[in-house]
């Protein structure tokens, strides 16, 4: 296995798609309430957000390709707001590739593309349901700080 890490905007954010599908589906098993709600969300409509931020701000996205199988491994989504608050949207590694770095080289280059634009409030949404994510988060100095709840 080559992993190959692309940085894209915009433009490449058909190609995560498969994988968004993925990280919803995932959401819903883990999530006692809103499962329905989460597996009702589309990628289409996601994507509109995703370009409103695109328009009102900057969006990145980095790919991790396999490059001897040709398949997409992992990506993260990540956009700047009003050009001082950042938010990290959506990060997924398929399970079999789970375990070789490619989430912490994602989160490298994410990390990265906010120092560079001078970038140091960053946010994380992590669903209810999903806490195993809060370690990873961790080590990047991600802590909880509000929980919202909703009906």
């Amino acid at each position: 296995m080559k992993i190959k890490y692309t940085q894209t905007d915009q433009a490449g954010l058909h190609l995560v798609e498969p994988l968004w599908e993925q990280l919803r589906d995932h959401h819903a098993s883990r999530s006692n309430y809103f499962a329905a709600q989460i597996m009702a969300s589309t990628f289409q409509a996601r994507s509109k957000e995703l370009l409103v931020k695109a328009e009102q701000g900057l969006l990145h996205i980095v790919l991790a390709d396999d490059e001897l199988s040709g398949r997409l491994a992992g990506y993260c989504i990540s956009s700047i707001a009003g050009g001082i608050r950042g938010e990290l949207d959506s990060i997924f590694v398929v399970q079999d590739y789970r375990g070789l770095g490619i989430g912490r080289e994602l989160m490298t280059l994410s990390l990265d593309w906010f120092k560079t634009n001078s970038i140091e409030s960053i946010a994380i949404s992590v669903i209810y349901g999903n806490e195993e994510a809060l370690h990873f988060y961790e080590k990047y100095g991600f802590y909880p700080r509000t929980y919202v709840l909703s009906r």
